[in-house]
């Protein structure tokens, strides 16, 4: 468990220029990520109020087939870590919703949202009427083209009245379902308020997939999930070294991706065995991006990429990132975990480390949403 909070003042009252976004509430495969963020419009500040990232008891699924149990983790969370209010955004838990790049002609004098409604109707067919559909435009080239391209999120629209219902249930006011591709641009957006032109591909690892996000100013360009984890990792020491999944998890903590300095003769050896084996993984997870890196060039007529960040739970284990870029021949950096954002003055809780909120960077994002214009 994990958690950044900014206490209530000593009278109970935040000052009036204070005011609170909504809780991001991103539930993952393996933990309940929840982030809400203040703005003050006296400093100009962003703050981080509270960042959580709890593991769940049971799996996603048996979850959300239990409103009773939902609703007490959701409601204990609430109480227990002081969020204000009860506005939320959230995703749908990702094996509940799709994610589609389609490629689809817009005929002359067609609207947009006319002409990728007609393409789903040929894909989907009748289920396209018991669906909830998200559209994410991709630039076209020039704005009279008419072949374009768009990312679709799908989800049946059962799966979505089941989960707004289980939010309703725990007194929960939601302000928008999201899919996570807007919540990382929104977050990017936020770090780099400047750079409305830069082409940015984000690297988000978790335990069983990685997405691959390519951003260019405000609008994204591609979204890929990727079979790739730390547990493809995990389970790669696991199967050469012949250990328990606990024991390869702890040494990937002590020794990461790189040869921590002062070790023994012993321990070198340790490290470079890991080292071998990390090696061939990473660059499965390596070819997958050069595959994003050429169609970011030819979409945008051979311009590079000008930052790759790499975020998630990979994060915890040092070198991650200099090790992919040694495979890439690109540099790729680290976002830390809070983003750069101020955070609260007072804080409680258990001594914390960074890896702690290695995956908050979804809730983060959904966090920010009505902050950042236009995003």
């Amino acid at each position: 468990m994990s958690v950044w909070s900014n206490l209530f003042t000593k009278n109970g009252l935040f000052p009036k220029s204070k005011q609170f976004g909504p809780i991001g509430l991103d539930i993952r495969s393996h933990s309940l990520n929840m982030v809400q963020v203040s703005w003050d419009s006296e400093s100009r500040k962003t703050t981080i109020h509270v960042a959580i990232s709890l593991p769940l008891p049971c799996s996603v699924e048996e979850l959300l087939a239990s409103p009773s149990q939902f609703k007490k983790i959701i409601a204990d969370t609430l109480k227990n870590y002081h969020f204000v209010g009860k506005r939320c955004v959230s995703t749908l838990p990702t094996n509940h919703v799709k994610l589609k790049h389609i490629n689809y002609t817009q005929q002359k004098n067609q609207d947009n949202n006319e002409a990728i409604l007609s393409f789903l109707r040929e894909l989907l067919g009748e289920k396209l009427e018991s669906s909830v559909i998200d559209i994410i435009p991709i630039r076209a080239e020039y704005e009279k083209q008419l072949s374009r391209q768009a990312i679709v999120a799908i989800a049946d629209r059962s799966d979505v009245e089941h989960y707004l219902g289980l939010l309703d249930r725990c007194g929960i006011d939601v302000d928008a379902i999201e899919v996570g591709p807007i919540a990382i641009r929104r977050l990017i957006v936020a770090m780099n308020p400047n750079e409305k032109q830069s082409k940015i591909l984000t690297i988000n690892v978790g335990q069983d997939s990685t997405y691959l996000t390519l951003i260019w100013g405000r609008r994204i360009l591609l979204d890929r999930k990727v079979a790739f984890g730390t547990n493809t990792i995990v389970d790669a020491v696991v199967k050469e070294l012949d250990i328990s999944k606990a024991v390869a998890n702890t040494l990937l903590d002590k020794y990461g991706f790189e040869q921590p300095a002062n070790l023994t003769a012993d321990q070198q050896n340790m490290a470079q065995v890991l080292h071998d084996i990390e090696i061939p993984i990473i660059t499965i997870l390596s070819m997958s991006i050069r595959d994003v890196l050429l169609y970011a060039a030819s979409e945008t007529r051979g311009g590079g990429i000008d930052s790759i960040y790499l975020l998630g739970a990979i994060r915890r284990w040092q070198g991650s990132d200099a090790l992919l870029q040694k495979t890439l021949s690109v540099p790729v950096k680290v976002i830390d975990s809070l983003y750069g954002f101020e955070l609260g003055n007072d804080l409680h809780g258990p001594d914390i480390k960074n890896d702690d909120l290695s995956g908050i960077a979804v809730a983060t994002g959904m966090a920010l949403r009505g902050l950042i214009t236009n995003v």
